[in-house]
């Protein structure tokens, strides 16, 4: 899958729960890019004047990982942004800056999605052109897609069966 496969515009986006999965699997890839996103790594605070070098050697390595997880991150996720989307967190400084900003773009569409994915489970049909392991895997997907969307709201998961 290509990141510009991925890419979501300003005018909506109706699979944002499936961008943010795949988005979220690209940066698992990287050290620390996940946390970064999450809020868990962040910028470490500059050293005081009277710092010791073991706190200048831990310093640099917190700066060193957060550089490199931030700019992985902020690479993935404005390269999945058409032009215009990306207007909108190219002035932010950091990948969680974007993501927050992004999630406050598009979240509002994701409370309609998992109407469309129940809607869409609950009338799952057979179609002649696909086979059998096809099937099998779009129902699994919609069903994923659902528990996610559950999960997301703090809603009761459906059990698997």
């Amino acid at each position: 899958m290509e990141l510009t496969e991925l890419q979501i515009n300003a005018s909506g986006l109706t699979d944002w729960p499936i961008w943010i999965r795949r988005i979220c699997d690209f940066l698992d890839y990287h050290d620390g890019a996940l946390s970064v996103i999450n809020g868990k790594l962040f910028k470490p605070e500059p050293l005081a004047e009277e710092s010791t070098e073991e706190q200048r050697k831990q310093f640099k390595e917190k700066s060193d990982l957060f550089r490199k997880a931030n700019s992985y991150a902020k690479t993935i996720i404005t390269s999945a942004l058409t032009e215009e989307t990306y207007q909108k967190v190219m002035d932010k400084e950091t990948a969680r800056d974007d993501w927050e900003e992004l999630k406050h773009n598009f979240e509002v569409y994701a409370k309609d999605q998992l109407f469309r994915i129940c809607a869409d489970f609950f009338s799952f049909s057979w179609s002649l052109t696909d086979d059998v392991s096809i099937h099998v895997a779009k129902l699994k997907t919609l069903w994923t897609e659902l528990n996610n969307g559950l999960q997301a709201k703090d809603e009761t998961q459906l059990l698997d069966l």
